[in-house]
């Protein structure tokens, strides 16, 4: 039976796991690496770190392992990379670093909505574009020297690996430069930001595997033999996703970390009709991965808790909801604190209560507000796979560690809910995607579709009083949003004026 090492280049550390042709894992560690914040809104890492991580977990691994195969490589996404022969250049801007705020700013004058027509995906400050007119302007030497840009962590372990220098087609997706209904480069930005659209890398072949050899340097020092395939998986958003869905056409997941998202393998749209949503290229030329993005999840419940509930820990926020959430009461809230991206794509939302009495207690407008975030994920459900569906959602993210969130958003969609965990899928997602481009059969008990992991079932009572809720629900960001954004303007006229006022 063969193995494979398989390896997930993530935000905090190297992940790397022994995983064989049957879809077990023999062995798994992290290597860790750190981040540099060296100014407001500047993140970045060292791609000498990734690359030591990565040696170092995968000695870690290795002695569980008698016949390796292969080497699988996914990893964080969207981050800027420049290369010459001899290595990278500077730092690596991650993707969640907003520098380039100035310069996208400028790109989106020049481009326009065509910006989103041709990519069909939204772009802000983190576009790789903006981040190379800013390294440009800034760091002319090290562009000018750079024989080559690399757009994820894993690309760039890949490329020291094996010297070939590419992006799949997911990471390319969301980078701002992808044409996507013929999946090439879309030269524009690149040359709207003056920087020279022959550093991009390449892009996969249909119906090639990717595989490359593992170069002797690169071997020596991994433990590996020379030669080895080396297979450049897709970036994270979409193995993790493989990892938890299996893959399977509309079936979807949830995350609930600070901000959240719905994603799923979708049949490729023409027009998905949902704003603010990610639509990212798969291998597949008729499927995408689409992933619906709320900027307000576990930041709204953290919010309920600070400050309606005096900033309790959060086993005491659970026991003070325990008895609360048993039932919708008439109260309804928008949890849109920090504006909003799906399914209504409008940074002026704001928070609202709807429905307070004299009898409103604390812990019944928290409650309002885990149940405006679980409408939020069933309007996104409804959007992505449809209404009416009955399936299981997987849950995962911090907020998945609530029994009261999860039963409460299991009676709120009206479906049954089941807690996962993320930690490995992108392993697990890597693992699969390296059998199905090998031409490999899944295993009948295939871990990436396991039901493991607890079922919150709704209860059909409730159930049927949270779809009479949601129904209203739906009504009140349509008809708030012109208040909402009279709202905006007027604080925005209330701080200029207090400004003024300062001696």
């Amino acid at each position: 039976m063969a193995e494979r090492v398989v390896v997930d280049a993530g935000t905090a550390g190297v992940k790397a796991a022994v995983i064989d042709d049957a879809g077990r894992t023999l062995a798994r560690t992290v290597a860790d690496y750190p981040t540099h914040r060296p100014r407001s809104g500047w993140v970045e890492q060292d791609p000498a770190d990734w690359w030591t991580a990565l040696v170092r977990a995968t000695r870690r691994v290795l002695p569980a392992a008698h016949r390796v195969d292969a080497l699988v490589i996914t990893g964080q996404m969207q981050d800027l990379v420049l290369v010459d022969a001899d290595g990278p250049l500077r730092p690596a801007i991650l993707y969640s670093d907003h520098r380039a705020t100035a310069e996208y700013e400028r790109l989106r004058a020049a481009l326009g909505d065509e910006w989103e027509r041709v990519t069909r995906n939204p772009q802000d400050s983190a576009a790789i574009a903006a981040k190379l007119r800013w390294v440009r302007d800034h760091d002319f030497a090290a562009l000018d020297r750079a024989r080559g840009v690399l757009l994820g962590a894993h690309s760039f372990l890949v490329w020291q690996a094996t010297g070939d220098a590419r992006c799949d087609l997911t990471t390319a997706s969301a980078t701002g430069l992808l044409a996507a209904a013929e999946r090439r480069w879309w030269p524009e930005p690149l040359r709207a930001a003056g920087v020279r659209t022959d550093l991009l890398p390449a892009l996969p072949r249909p119906g090639r595997s990717g595989a490359r050899p593992l170069r002797s340097a690169a071997a020596t020092e991994l433990g590996l033999p020379t030669g080895l395939p080396v297979l450049h998986a897709p970036g994270d958003a979409l193995t993790t996703t493989l990892g938890i869905t299996g893959g399977r056409r509309d079936a979807d997941y949830a995350y609930l970390g600070s901000s959240g998202w719905l994603a799923a393998v979708v049949d490729d749209r023409a027009d998905p009709e949902l704003a603010g949503a990610y639509r990212l290229a798969t291998d597949d030329p008729a499927a995408e991965l689409l992933i619906a993005p709320t900027l307000n999840a576990g930041s709204a419940a953290d919010w309920a808790r600070r400050h309606l509930l005096d900033g309790v820990g959060h086993a005491a926020f659970e026991r003070a909801l325990h008895g609360v959430h048993a039932a919708p009461r008439g109260l309804l809230a928008l949890p849109y604190l920090d504006g909003e991206r799906s399914p209504h794509s409008d940074p002026w939302a704001r928070g609202v209560f709807v429905g307070v009495s004299g009898q409103t207690t604390k812990a019944q407008l928290a409650v309002a507000i885990l149940e405006g975030v679980a409408f939020v994920l069933r309007a996104l459900r409804e959007r992505v796979v449809g209404a009416g569906t009955d399936a299981v959602l997987p849950l995962c993210g911090g907020g998945s560690r609530s029994d009261v969130w999860c039963a409460l958003l299991a009676n709120a969609l009206g479906t049954p809910v089941r807690r996962v965990s993320e930690t490995d899928a992108g392993l697990r997602g890597a693992a699969r995607y390296a059998r199905t481009v090998l031409g490999e059969p899944e295993p009948p008990d295939d871990p990436a579709t396991d039901a493991g992991g607890r079922v919150f079932a709704p209860d059909p009572v409730l159930a049927e009083r949270y779809a009479r809720a949601y129904a209203q629900h739906r009504h009140l960001y349509p008809d708030l949003r012109g208040v909402m954004a009279d709202l905006a303007e007027l604080g925005a006229d209330s701080a200029a004026r207090d400004e003024r006022r300062e001696p």
